[in-house]
């Protein structure tokens, strides 16, 4: 038994003490108090690195603990609990957070442990507020070595004052990095210390890991980098270890809905953004989303069934339909803006080239004219009586023949390419991009009035050469920012010639607009 403490078998047997060490024990109790110290560190503190160090190693085994190689811990004026850390886990650079006064127990800390000076590094404050060290720990924490070993870097909160291991283990919490101290079971009153060998490590959880919150930011900070399948395997990860999965389960629809929506897969962005909706509505979580949800609902509407449509062969009845088309330049819009913002700028380029094509194309098809098979009968004298549907503009140009549409396509080609053009002697069956514009332009569409070709051709010439298309051409920002401004005022010039746009009341602009994606912001998780 141990002499004067009421200490019962189940607590020996729970620490595997032997008999030779209760010896000590009891040997270290009835030494005269001046003496106890020397005592303690000499016979019975080696005993205790032993009984620590094997609990740790225990934990470890378990996969609970890990074999931190980096260790940032508070100095105080008890360096024993800090020296049995130390020596369990060994690691490999110890970063000391001391005051002015407690750094005087450096040295005994020293002798406890097995650690030369150039395995630490001693980081002196003058004040123990919050401010002051998770300045210190974030000046660590930024180091190259650190940073790639955050996972094997531990806070250790067991020295110092109380205000001191607070402020350092919230510092933790923000920095996501594992918080420990030494506790112990028992504590023996009459020595002011714990019952030797009792001590064990506590490893606190951190708040925003079990309630999904850190994780949860950088769910969202990849959601509004449209970064849509790397916040969806985030979520997918909290929904399995989350206390309350439901608010990430909508926030995992959420990114695959969008993901979808920028793939242009409206139909299934539409049923699992209908998803999104129903849980926000029946659960009344994260609440703020559900005006951006039930707008790119109703966006979506026209356009579900595209794929369908499409493969019916039915293009040129996509490009007949008013707002159809137009929800569709608007994506291709606001997709090439995401790309530009991600640092894609050959794929953004790709899509304000696409944007130039739907525009030619539905230009030429409210002429009844399919740049896939080209017919233009109809546009003369004789046919007259079938031309009142066709756009005013066309008017002071009827009638007019077969060989005024050549030679005004030739005088234009001239023009633009000079002596690369190659004549034509017959309307092509099809039109290439340029000859659609080129055709347009002679008869006099107002969306192409005043456009400089020669500049035009040159930005779609850069596109072609670019890596994603015909080259090998690195494009640079200041290629992708003047076509992008050409795509944006045909855009507009096409909107006000079009006019009359009954599915939408407001300018080009406004209409574009509704197409962003949300902006998530970080604090939704915590409502």
């Amino acid at each position: 038994m141990l002499s004067g403490l009421n200490i019962s078998n189940e607590v020996i047997a729970k620490h595997h003490f032997s008999e030779d060490y209760i010896n000590l024990v009891n040997n270290y109790i009835s030494t005269p108090k001046e003496e106890q110290i020397a005592y303690y560190r000499t016979n019975l503190f080696p005993k205790m690195n032993m009984i620590f160090k094997r609990k740790i190693e225990e934990r470890i085994k378990e996969g609970d603990l890990s074999s931190y190689k980096y260790l940032i811990s508070t100095v105080g004026f008890s360096p024993e609990p800090i020296a049995l850390l130390i020596n369990a886990f060994q690691p490999e650079y110890v970063f000391f957070i001391v005051t002015p006064k407690s750094r005087s127990k450096l040295a005994e800390l020293q002798k406890l442990v097995n650690l030369s000076w150039g395995e630490f590094e001693v980081i002196t404050i003058e004040d123990e507020s919050s401010e002051t060290i998770y300045g210190e720990v974030k000046r660590i924490i930024v180091r190259p070595e650190i940073q790639q070993n955050l996972e094997l870097t531990a806070i250790d909160i067991t020295g110092g004052k109380k205000s001191m291991g607070s402020n350092l283990a919230i510092s933790g919490v923000y920095s996501n990095i594992d918080i420990l101290y030494v506790d112990h079971d028992i504590y023996i009153d009459s020595l002011r210390k714990p019952f030797p060998g009792t001590e064990r490590i506590v490893k606190l959880e951190n708040p925003l890991n079990v309630f999904g919150d850190y994780e949860a930011e950088k769910g969202i900070e990849k959601f509004n980098r449209y970064d849509f399948t790397g916040a969806s395997s985030i979520f997918s990860d909290l929904l399995n270890r989350t206390r309350d999965p439901r608010k990430y389960e909508i926030l995992l629809y959420a990114s695959n809905a969008f993901n979808y929506y920028d793939n242009f897969d409206f139909k299934q962005a539409e049923k699992s953004l209908s998803k999104v909706n129903e849980m926000i509505v029946q659960r009344q979580l994260l609440t703020s989303l559900l005006p951006e949800v039930k707008l790119h609902l109703s966006l979506l509407a026209n356009v579900t069934e595209l794929q369908v449509v499409y493969q019916n062969g039915k293009l040129k009845e996509t490009l007949n339909d008013q707002e159809r088309t137009w929800t569709i330049l608007a994506n291709f819009w606001q997709c090439a803006q995401r790309r530009k913002l991600q640092g894609r700028n050959d794929m953004a380029t790709l899509l304000f080239y696409r944007i130039f094509e739907m525009i030619i194309q539905r230009r030429l098809v409210l002429l009844k004219i399919d740049a896939g098979n080209v017919e233009i009968a109809h546009l003369f004298e004789d046919q007259q009586e079938k031309n009142e549907s066709l756009p005013d503009y066309l008017s002071p140009l009827l009638p007019f023949m077969n060989k005024d549409l050549i030679n005004g396509m030739n005088d234009i080609g001239q023009k633009v390419y000079g002596s690369n053009y190659r004549m034509i002697e017959n309307i092509p069956n099809k039109f290439s991009l340029m000859n659609g514009l080129i055709f347009l332009c002679v008869l006099g569409d107002p969306v192409f009035k005043g456009e400089d070709l020669k500049q035009i051709v040159a930005q779609v010439n850069t596109r072609n050469e670019s890596i994603f298309a015909h080259g090998i051409k690195i494009l640079t920002q200041k290629e992708v920012d003047g076509f992008e401004k050409t795509m944006k005022r045909l855009l507009m010039q096409a909107w006000n010639v079009e006019k009359d746009q009954n599915f939408y009341n407001g300018d080009c602009i406004s209409y574009l607009n509704q197409f962003k994606f949300p902006y998530i912001s970080k604090s939704v998780t915590l409502k």
